[in-house]
């Protein structure tokens, strides 16, 4: 069903921030870097560069408000995320919904909403407060068709037969390329500094090495945490891994203690805090004295994480 076919109620999208926003930023660095041109200022490379950054994302952020979708009817509802792989789903389709938040990195307090489909695929997507009421009635509509099998679902849950992945698929491919970019970025800013202060040659090669480094080490975490991390949460177990090597399946009888954890790393400049990076770890500890946690998004997986300490603690027992 194509989206002008489909008759719906409600309509989520990107809306026309990002768009505004990255607009604004563009013509702020470009006529920073213009003046700066003019006036031959040496920080004019790196306005450029931001420029640069600016102008090639905007492209991105028109495409993702045209293409990006989420069309909510009474029988169902559509979902794309870019050209060629819109979908009508059934809410016969959906197996379970819900909605998670929890601070982002930044501190900023996200809402996600979650369709676990009976295929075993999950659809995830963000939400603002002015969709609230669009993804409640999606919720809604998707708990009363399945009306019928909730008193099985209900026995389903309480004996744990329903499971639960955590892993790092979700925007994964975008911020290994991000990564990319940022490693690619540093390099160049670092090269433009090194031949204003009059690096040449051998030197300047030498003095990158290190902003090379971090860069590919980024883009192996980023990487690794996409193709690895996974937490696969069962009846009688559950099953982590955070690189290819470590993966081992624990039964909850055998977790003696968990815990969620919330780390704060303060930005400070002039001896005062300029910001905040929020981390979010699960940590659990075995029976023979071993602790492990991984890292995860509290705005995406936050009702896992409750199942997951739930089923260790034996709540539902």
């Amino acid at each position: 069903m194509k989206p002008a076919q489909y008759q719906y109620q409600y309509k989520i999208g990107t809306g026309k921030g990002p768009m505004i926003a990255a607009l604004c930023l563009a013509a702020v660095f470009g006529g920073l870097a213009v003046w700066l041109y003019k006036t031959e200022n040496e920080a004019f490379p790196f306005l450029a560069l931001m420029f640069g950054f600016t102008f090639a994302v905007f492209p991105l952020v028109v495409y993702r408000f045209l293409v990006y979708k989420v069309l909510i009817g009474a029988e169902g509802f559509y979902y794309q995320t870019q050209i060629g792989n819109g979908r009508y789903y059934s809410y016969a389709e959906v197996k379970r919904a819900w909605t998670s938040s929890g601070r982002d990195q930044n501190g900023i307090e996200q809402d996600y909403c979650n369709l676990s489909l009976k295929n075993g695929s999950v659809i995830r997507f963000l939400f603002y407060g002015t969709d609230e009421e669009a993804v409640d009635y999606l919720i809604r509509q998707a708990d009363a068709s399945r009306a019928g099998q909730l008193a099985e679902e209900e026995s389903c849950r309480m004996s744990y037969q329903m499971s639960y992945r955590i892993d790092g698929k979700y925007l994964g491919r975008v911020r290994v390329a991000g990564g990319l970019f940022i490693a690619a970025l540093m390099i160049l800013l670092d090269g433009v500094v090194l031949r204003e202060a009059g690096f040449d040659g051998a030197a300047r090669i030498w003095m990158l090495v290190p902003s090379g480094l971090m860069g590919v080490l980024l883009c192996l975490f980023l990487l690794v945490n996409y193709r690895s991390f996974r937490v696969l949460i069962e009846k009688d177990g559950f099953y982590c891994q955070t690189n290819p090597f470590n993966g081992k399946y624990y039964a909850y009888r055998d977790i003696v203690s968990c815990r969620e954890i919330e780390k704060v790393r303060r930005n400070h400049r002039h001896g005062a805090a300029v910001g905040a990076a929020y981390f979010f770890f699960f940590e659990f500890t075995d029976v023979r004295g071993k602790t492990r946690r991984f890292l995860f998004e509290k705005p995406v997986y936050e009702h896992e994480i409750n199942v997951l300490k739930e089923r260790i603690r034996g709540e539902t027992r």
